[in-house]
Formats: C-alpha cells, sequence, structure tokens
C-alpha cells in the first residue's frame, strides 16, 4: 500500500509549467505506487521461468495467449506491475495503444485515498511519468483476438492479472476492444478448488440472472468451459475506467442486499441448526491443524450464538465477498461481480459485517476495537438492536475464520494459519467478553 506521508497531489494545470511540475510529481508518486514497475525478474525474462507464475502462464496458454520475454511476431509489449509489498501478484498492462494503456488500468481498483488519488492523476496525464514506472520490466504478448475469436468477443487487447497467491488462485483478463472499451473479464483457473469456484460462479450467476434483480446490475455468462484442463469462465461488464468504487456503504448498496435477501429466501435460506453442523464439521476436519485457541474461541462462539439462533440463522443468498473493490457504480447504478464465494450457508448480515469491515475508517481501528465498532454502527446506522448486531458479528467472524482456515493447504503435525487471523481472533474475543452494546 503507498506510504501514509506520500506527496499530496494537487489538480492538473495546463501551463507549461505546470505540466513540468505535474510530470515531477507523478514520477514521485510513481515510485511509492502500490503496483510499481517489478523490474528484476521481467527484465531479463527470468519472471516466465519462476515457478510461483507456473500455473497463471499455463492459464495464459490455454486461451492461446503467447507470453515471451522478447519480441515475436505479432506480441504487444506489456509492462510487468507488482505490488508495493512482496508478494507474487502481477499485472500485465499494454503498453500501446495509448487508450488501451491507460483503460487498463480499470483492474487495479484502490480503496484507500491515497492509492485512488495516485491513479486519477496517472490516469489524468495520460502517461506522464509513467515511464519511470513502466521502464524496467516487461512481457511480450500475442493472442487476443484468437482468444476473442473462441469465446465470441469482438476483444483486441487485454490487459492481465495473474491473481492473488493461494489455493483458489485464478488468472484474470479483461478484455477490450480497439477504442479501449471494457468488454468483459475471463477467469482461468488450473487447481480443482479454484475450478470448482468458477464453476459454482457460473451457476450462481444463472440463477440470479433468472431473478431479474432491480436494483443492482449483474454479470451474464458469455462463455464458460475446461480447455486443457483450464476452467474459463468470462462474463460481461458494464465498467468503464471512471466507474467509481463507493468506499462507503450507500443506500444503494443496502436496497441491493435486501433485495437479494427477499427474492433468494424462499430457495437459499439455511436452517441454523444445518448451519451449526456444517461449521462444527468443519473445526472437526481441521482436527489437530488448528490452534488450541481457536477451537475454544469457536467452541464459546457456537455456544454465545446457540443462546438465540433466530439472531443469525441464513436469511438467503449472500455473495460471501461483498467488499468496496466487488462493486462499482455505473451511471448511478450498483455493480455486483466475482459472485464465486456465493451462497446460503452464511449466517445473517454477511455481506453488510464484510463491507463494513473493509472501509478505511474501520480498517485503522485495531483489531480489537474494529468488530465492537462494526457492530455498533449495523445497531446505530442499519436498525439491528444492540444484540442483534453483537451476535451478527460475532457469527460473521466465525464463518469467515472457517472459511479462511478451511481454504488453506495443511501439512501433517503442523497448524493451520490464514491471512489475518490474529486479527480475526483479536476481533471475536473483544466481542466475546463484551456485553451487547457496549
Amino acid at each position: 500500500m503507498p506510504s501514509k506521508d506520500a506527496a499530496p497531489i494537487t489538480p492538473m494545470v495546463s501551463t507549461t509549467t505546470g505540466r513540468s511540475d505535474l510530470r515531477v510529481r507523478a514520477e514521485r508518486a510513481l515510485a511509492r505506487a502500490p503496483w510499481r514497475a517489478d523490474g528484476k525478474p521481467s527484465a531479463h525474462g527470468a519472471w516466465l521461468d519462476d515457478p510461483d507464475f507456473r500455473d497463471a502462464l499455463l492459464e495464459m496458454r490455454s486461451l492461446g495467449l503467447r507470453i515471451t520475454a522478447a519480441p515475436h511476431p505479432g506480441s504487444v509489449p506489456h509492462a510487468v506491475l507488482s505490488p508495493r509489498r512482496v508478494d507474487s501478484r502481477r499485472w500485465l498492462v499494454p503498453l500501446y495503444p495509448r487508450a488501451i494503456r491507460i483503460n487498463s488500468l480499470a483492474m487495479i481498483q484502490p480503496v484507500r485515498p491515497a492509492a485512488k488519488a495516485l491513479k486519477r492523476i496517472v490516469v489524468r496525464t495520460g502517461g506522464i511519468g509513467m515511464q519511470a514506472l513502466w521502464s524496467a520490466g516487461r512481457v511480450h504478448v500475442s493472442g487476443v483476438r484468437r482468444l476473442a475469436e473462441a469465446i465470441g468477443s469482438r476483444a483486441t487487447h487485454g490487459a492481465f492479472f495473474t491473481g492473488t497467491p493461494g489455493p483458489h488462485r485464478k488468472m484474470v483478463a479483461q478484455l477490450m476492444d480497439e477504442r479501449g472499451n471494457i468488454l468483459g473479464y475471463a477467469k482461468a483457473a488450473r487447481s480443482s478448488a479454484a475450478s470448482a469456484l468458477l464453476r459454482h460462479e457460473a451457476f450462481v450467476i444463472g440463477q440470479l440472472r433468472a431473478l431479474d434483480i432491480q436494483s443492482a446490475w449483474l454479470p451474464r455468462v458469455l462463455f464458460h468451459d475446461t480447455v486443457d484442463d483450464t476452467t474459463v469462465l468470462v462474463t460481461d461488464t458494464v465498467k468503464t475506467l471512471h466507474s467509481p468504487c463507493p468506499t462507503r456503504l450507500q443506500g444503494v448498496h443496502v436496497a441491493f442486499l435486501s433485495e437479494l435477501t427477499a427474492r433468494t429466501a424462499s430457495t437459499w435460506a439455511m436452517p441454523w441448526e444445518s448451519l451449526l453442523l456444517e461449521w462444527t464439521d468443519q473445526v472437526r476436519r481441521l482436527a489437530g491443524a488448528l490452534p488450541p485457541a481457536w477451537r475454544t474461541r469457536f467452541a464459546d462462539a457456537f455456544a454465545l450464538l446457540t443462546q438465540a439462533p433466530g439472531l443469525v440463522e441464513p436469511k438467503g443468498l449472500t455473495h460471501g465477498d461483498f467488499t468496496p473493490t466487488n462493486t462499482f457504480r455505473e451511471r448511478g447504478r450498483l455493480c455486483v461481480f466475482d459472485w464465486e464465494y456465493a451462497g446460503g450457508h452464511y449466517p445473517a448480515d454477511f455481506d453488510l459485517a464484510r463491507f463494513l469491515g473493509c472501509l478505511p475508517r474501520l480498517r485503522k481501528l485495531r483489531p480489537a476495537r474494529r468488530g465492537i465498532a462494526i457492530a455498533r454502527i449495523l445497531a446505530n446506522e442499519y436498525g439491528r438492536t444492540p444484540t442483534e448486531a453483537h451476535r451478527r458479528v460475532v457469527a460473521y467472524l466465525c464463518a469467515y475464520a472457517l472459511r479462511g482456515a478451511i481454504r488453506q493447504p495443511r501439512a501433517p503435525d503442523s497448524e493451520v494459519h490464514w491471512e489475518d487471523c490474529d486479527g480475526q481472533a483479536q476481533m471475536l474475543d473483544a466481542l466475546l467478553t463484551c456485553a451487547p452494546g457496549s
């Protein structure tokens, strides 16, 4: 993530001196970018041989794409971008034409104000200072037109994301036409776990399209098949480079969640007894891999929730990853995508709690205070009683922690750990030791 002391971004001016100053500011900001160029591995083509990217490259190649370190006939140079923090995510962004280069940045959807300001300045300058970002590392890609023909698209260009590391990692391609208009997104996965998610997403989208949801735009499946051991899912989109990503929970979000629950209650709702049985089975399957403190924590939480199961019982279909980065607004309408975690096996208000937990103002709080803050917002702003809000956040944390734990690969005689498990432990402990509304 960008540094907290990043230089402020001032409005663009039209004078020659102003544009020169803007170039300097852009280059300084880009040096701290959360998606800086990763020149070391890709400058000499070593990135293509990195075992961490083997599956992502195989997924790209299964779509008919060719990726090389040196130019080849019909190829387009792509910048290799990576986050500031060390991990194995990469974005491949075409360097030309200009409209394609800029619109490719729609794939990067920042949430924090500094990162959002940085993206705005990059877009507004049309690439001023970006040579400092992109000069080090690049690869060469061809085959987007062949991919488009195979899936029935008119796309001519693509930008690519190798995926967030983990057992559910998948490659994502943003498909664009000659003018840079975004036509849709293709996901490709080789692992059995990620492939199962894509198949599930295709099913859920089909179910939702039949419901004709009015409060939000939902994607449509354009292509779904298995190609060379790779599961491929292509969906359309109405996204543009300038589609805002709201980082506040707005009325459109609440209206959508309310309609989703109302329209799916009869077919997707799960009794509390079934949900508790599922959670208990997940804890059992984790067995000795689950740290003892977490086994105790889950037991205490389950006992608390069983006292009034009606407060947390699932109400209908839940998105499962309802975050600012999985939503955007276009022409005033909410758009919701990435339905791979959707299901009826989530406690009430899971989506609401998930979104609130991602808000920048709450992310700044210590974990022990964050869970309590989410419960207070549910009670003070969304009409839940203090007890109802408290229990629903406890249930949300149980479901989210179990999902994180169960998806991790486990080695014999070793404890399982998942992303932010310590923070989730602190949130849950604080809620289990305080009274509702305190």
